[in-house]
């Protein structure tokens, strides 16, 4: 028979696909029990452990009707609570994945955005000083501050002209006079205000590219798988906030129904009860090179006891005891 068919190598590989799905099924009941409390956590993880073992246990006492019942309803319990400690880990986990990302590129967008608005007063600014620069080439050599002090002095000299008993047309020159340097210190005051706020912008710049450069765009699988599924059930290409809430529990119930229920198929399958089948081919491979089996008259196959060693006895026993097993749950067909 080839390896693969035979059922004590098909039992062999399920308990060693049992044992690790049953550690990482604790982990997660762990991991979710620990967000209420510590003894939550190994609560969980306990019941965890029973509801998987208490599967094989039912097929074998499956000859007690009532205990067997009354196991399995017990079974279905703890199943149910890991099942739902299963979901409450795995929805929790890709909201969370889900919303960190959406941060995550919320900032990146914000930090790019700030990039092109940054980019865009400098550019505004630096253009309205190009032009006003050009407007009155004298600007970029006077001082604000000098010119106030010419304005102070022609101020002076338009009052000492008033107080001496009126100016007239002399007062009149120098008002224009003041007039003329007042509105160049606006013209200064422009360059000088548009001077700094390119400084600042061009900080500002710097800054922002860095923040941009600091931050990557966040590609999350578990988002995009999200997307898909959700896409696929709505037939929508944008769906709404509910359809993608609704398919992260459907997508979170799937997983967690399989995680659920990995090991405890598995233990089944590795620890359930022996047909007479299989303890008659461990029995032939045990005494195989001990003695050759003989027959009867009636074509069964016998054994001299005494010839054989205690492994040797020890199948041989064990296969009496799967017969009588099987006569007790099938009746004389067994």
């Amino acid at each position: 028979m080839h390896p693969m068919t035979d059922i004590a190598t098909v039992r062999r590989i399920a308990l060693y696909v049992a044992i690790p799905a049953l550690c990482v099924a604790v982990a997660m009941t762990f991991q979710f029990g620990r967000s209420m409390s510590f003894l939550h956590a190994v609560c969980l993880g306990l019941l965890t452990i029973a509801g998987s073992i208490i599967w094989p246990y039912i097929k074998h006492i499956a000859t007690d009707k009532t205990a067997a019942n009354s196991f399995r309803v017990v079974g279905v319990v703890f199943l149910s609570v890991e099942m739902f400690s299963h979901l409450g880990y795995t929805v929790g986990t890709r909201v969370i994945e889900s919303e960190s990302t959406q941060v995550t590129n919320a900032v990146y967008q914000n930090n790019q955005e700030s990039v092109k608005d940054n980019a865009a007063n400098l550019q505004l600014w630096t253009k309205q000083l190009k032009d006003l620069t050009e407007q009155n080439a004298w600007a970029a050599s006077v001082k604000a501050d000098a010119l106030r002090t010419q304005l102070e002095t022609a101020s002076k000299a338009i009052d000492n002209e008033t107080k001496r008993g009126g100016c007239k047309s002399k007062c009149e020159a120098k008002m224009r006079e003041r007039d003329a340097i007042a509105e160049r210190i606006g013209k200064v005051e422009q360059v000088e205000d548009l001077t700094k706020r390119i400084d600042a912008a061009k900080r500002l710049a710097d800054d922002s590219r860095q923040k941009a450069n600091a931050t990557e765009y966040k590609t999350s699988a578990v988002v995009a798988q999200t997307g898909f599924v959700a896409q696929l059930a709505t037939q929508s290409l944008d769906p709404d906030k509910a359809s993608m809430t609704w398919t992260t529990i459907g997508i979170g119930f799937i997983v967690s129904l399989v995680s659920t229920f990995l090991a405890p198929v598995m233990l089944t399958i590795a620890l359930g009860p022996m047909k007479p089948s299989e303890f008659a081919g461990r029995l032939a491979k045990t005494v195989d090179d001990r003695e050759s089996p003989k027959r009867d008259a009636k074509g069964n196959t016998v054994f001299n006891i005494a010839n054989l060693d205690d492994k040797a006895k020890k199948a041989l026993s064990d296969y009496v005891a799967c017969l009588q097993q099987n006569r007790q749950l099938y009746g004389a067909a067994a």
